[in-house]
């Protein structure tokens, strides 16, 4: 088996000062990561992270153990399980590397470290999101086989932990085994989805359930492809049926609480990207017993 990869992912600044902040920029940059800085300028010590997308890792400077940042935290883990949280703090002796009892942050680090030791402690955070290189590989060439190598370019891959979907129209489909579920969405503009569609048909598209039936097909087919190359390891699975959603705003639940390792394909057609998003729990991660609670927001919940 190959050695597991590490994808670069985007990565959050929350309370940091200008100058701090513009330091750490600069060496998570030189590492490939891509850092954004939530709140510079702003008078709000708490902006609210779920609407940034696609986010891997948050970096937040929490003042003090009794600072109203941990109940923040708390919210913010809730909401988005499966992003990681490094809390930069203000520690003492010992304790200076590793985790802050009742702090809800996968890692800590000192306050006073140097940039470049908070930007290592990002990039391990990332370490964790291990896809094989081989899948990578797989999908940026069997899509574009699929649809087209003058039609699809494959863009860098990045990894995400938040739940709205990429692009207006995706098709979304589960495969699962004993060995192996996840869930598979093929994701672009509507503008893409006709584009396609229309290749495929040879003529153009009467309707949009005509898009969207070859959206769905394509989809079922590249599941397939993708099953194959789990097959081929020892991972037997099948495939539900495709479904296509549509809609600027649709949430897609991810009660498994996994990172999904994202593909970009450029359409230099059209001028928009498409997306293939791969929600993988591999052979010897179990499914969460306890059904996981959620608000009626009008989502799809799948997994």
């Amino acid at each position: 088996m190959p050695e597991p990869m590490t994808l670069a992912g985007r990565v959050v600044l929350v309370g940091l000062d200008q100058a701090r902040s513009a330091e750490l920029r600069v060496s998570l940059r030189e590492r490939g990561l891509n850092p954004h800085v939530l709140d510079e300028g702003s008078t709000d010590r708490h902006p609210a992270i779920e609407a940034i997308d696609p986010v891997a890792v948050l970096a937040i400077a929490v003042d003090r153990p009794g600072d109203d940042g941990r109940a923040y935290l708390e919210r913010i883990k809730s909401a988005q399980p499966g992003l990681l949280v490094l809390a930069i703090a203000e520690l003492h002796g010992a304790s200076s590397q590793g985790t802050m009892p009742g702090l809800p942050a996968d890692a800590v680090v000192d306050r006073d470290s140097d940039s470049d030791t908070i930007a290592s402690h990002i990039a391990g955070l990332l370490r964790r999101h291990h896809y094989d290189p081989d899948v990578l590989r797989f999908i940026e060439q069997a899509l574009p086989a699929l649809l087209g190598s003058d039609w699809a370019v494959p863009l860098p891959a990045f990894v995400r932990s938040s739940a709205g979907l990429l692009a207006p129209t995706s098709a979304l489909i589960e495969i699962g085994g004993p060995g192996l579920w996840g869930r598979l969405a093929l994701s672009m503009h509507h503008e893409v989805a006709r584009s396609h569609a229309e290749r495929v048909l040879q003529r153009s598209a009467r309707h949009h359930d005509e898009i969207w039936d070859v959206l769905g097909e394509q989809l079922n087919i590249f599941a397939s492809m993708l099953r194959n190359h789990y097959a081929a390891r020892g991972l037997d699975s099948s495939q539900s049926t495709p479904t296509v959603v549509v809609g600027e705003h649709v949430i897609v639940r991810n009660p498994s609480r996994m990172f999904s390792l994202v593909v970009p394909f450029d359409v230099p057609s059209t001028g928009n990207p498409l997306y293939v998003e791969w929600t993988l729990a591999h052979k010897g991660i179990e499914r969460p017993r306890e059904e996981t609670k959620h608000r009626n927001l009008g989502g799809v919940t799948f997994l």
